[in-house]
């Protein structure tokens, strides 16, 4: 039997966005695996948009809610709280990690994208 944490913890949670309510300044999303959170924003939580090796801060928090539509994939490292409705957690999210500016678009797929990882690897080890 597992036991329950009873302390708030920090955790990277990786899914696909389900839905957005402005209203609860919240988001919906499903893990790979089935499971679903409901993840809340706070006033403080930023976006970014993932980076290579070597590239510079890529900053999405002034789009941060529009880009939360449904199907979109990303990471969002967050705080949950053991004081959510009936012995479940509340999440609150920090940090959100945009794989690209469009929900259908992964930047490591870009054509040079693994080229670019390389040689940053290579100048870090020369």
């Amino acid at each position: 039997m597992t036991a329950r944490i009873e302390f708030p913890f920090s955790d990277l949670i990786a899914g696909y966005v389900t839905g957005f309510s402005p209203e609860s300044d919240s988001f919906g999303m499903k893990t790979s695996d089935g499971r679903e959170f409901l993840v809340k924003l706070t006033p403080t939580a930023y976006g970014e948009l993932v980076r290579n090796l070597g590239e510079a801060y890529h900053d999405a928090t002034g789009a941060l809610r529009e880009m939360l539509t449904p199907g979109r994939y990303l990471d969002v490292y967050g705080v949950f709280y053991p004081d959510g409705p009936e012995g479940t957690y509340n999440f609150e999210a920090k940090h959100i990690v945009f794989f690209g500016r469009n929900p259908d678009a992964f930047r490591f797929e870009e054509q040079d994208w693994w080229v670019q990882q390389i040689k940053e690897l290579a100048k870090f080890l020369s």
